[in-house]
């Protein structure tokens, strides 16, 4: 896989076989119906609490996985936010009966063998665009462009991520927490 391909050939690699992860979804039912509290209701679960529900069960097993074996199984993974409310102990129960009463594959972590993203485009991702621009631009000029408020595709997080009525927001949000924690 990739890690081969970067170059990886530690211990982690070669010593230990690559355990896969997987929920025992009886238990898992009854412990998310007694969490939810016993009622589970008689609406059979959405596609989209399905979608949700399955999602944050996957990146469960993705971390259990990761912490486990000492690497990353899918570099890419993610859960979307919109689908963060289905991340609960009632919308699991559903998902689990509907998957005994569909006799459906197992819940499994995802995996790619896509290889990790490069040091610079991880910090264009995880970085505010100015503090980006500021420390890559020196010894990548050719990067100026993307962090234009102008920019085809990053063009409208910037604008907002340079916004001065963004930040003296922020700063209002800051200081009413700040009073908040006094009282």
């Amino acid at each position: 896989g990739w890690a081969l391909t970067v170059g990886e050939e530690g211990s982690a690699f070669a010593a230990e076989a690559y355990e896969h992860y997987a929920f025992h979804q009886p238990l898992l039912l009854e412990l998310m119906r007694a969490a939810a509290g016993g009622a589970l209701g008689q609406a059979p679960i959405s596609e989209r609490e399905a979608e949700g529900s399955q999602k944050y069960l996957q990146g469960l097993l993705w971390i259990l996985e990761m912490y486990h074996h000492g690497y990353c199984g899918d570099f890419y993974f993610t859960l979307e936010k919109s689908l963060h409310c289905f991340a609960s102990a009632s919308c699991i129960a559903k998902l689990m009966v509907s998957m005994q009463e569909n006799d459906s594959e197992p819940i499994v972590p995802p995996r790619s063998e896509l290889p990790p993203m490069r040091p610079l485009s991880c910090a264009i991702c995880i970085l505010p665009s100015q503090h980006a621009e500021r420390f890559l631009c020196p010894s990548a000029p050719a990067l100026k462009p993307m962090f234009a408020v102008d920019h085809p595709l990053l063009g409208s997080v910037n604008a907002m991520e340079q916004s001065s009525q963004l930040s003296e927001l922020k700063a209002k949000v800051a200081q009413f927490q700040a009073e908040m924690m006094r009282l």
